[in-house]
């Protein structure tokens, strides 16, 4: 499942629940996906999982230079919003643990070669 899948499905059960804070955080977020995907490979492109990772990283940092501003603005409650909705985005940002191994298969061992085939001559 890619990273804008696991938004879609996420920012639907935010809304079942009726998690305001959560479902604004990632509509923002599905929206700056989709505002990239656009505009990198058009409205029937997909976008690819480091592209969307940097994005997300980039929305990161966008609350993190908000909650400072804030925090030196003396607006606290604006700034722990902000940390809220860095607390959600974080959580795609994580690497996924992977099923498969995490190192390349052995070598195959050596096998003895198959015995010659026995030719039969035909007779004529």
């Amino acid at each position: 499942m890619t990273l804008v899948e696991r938004i879609t499905q996420d920012l639907t059960a935010a809304m079942k629940a009726q998690d305001a804070a959560r479902t604004s955080t990632l509509r923002m977020a599905k929206a700056a996906l989709m505002n990239k995907q656009i505009e990198k490979h058009g409205a029937h492109g997909a976008l690819e999982e480091a592209e969307a990772l940097k994005v997300l990283l980039g929305l990161v940092k966008q609350r993190e230079d908000s909650a400072e501003q804030y925090e030196k603005a003396a607006r606290p409650e604006l700034a722990a919003k902000e940390r809220a909705e860095i607390v959600v985005l974080k959580a795609y940002c994580r690497p996924r643990s992977r099923t498969r191994r995490s190192r390349p298969p052995s070598k195959p061992r050596w096998r003895r070669p198959a015995p010659p085939r026995r030719r039969t001559w035909a007779r004529s």
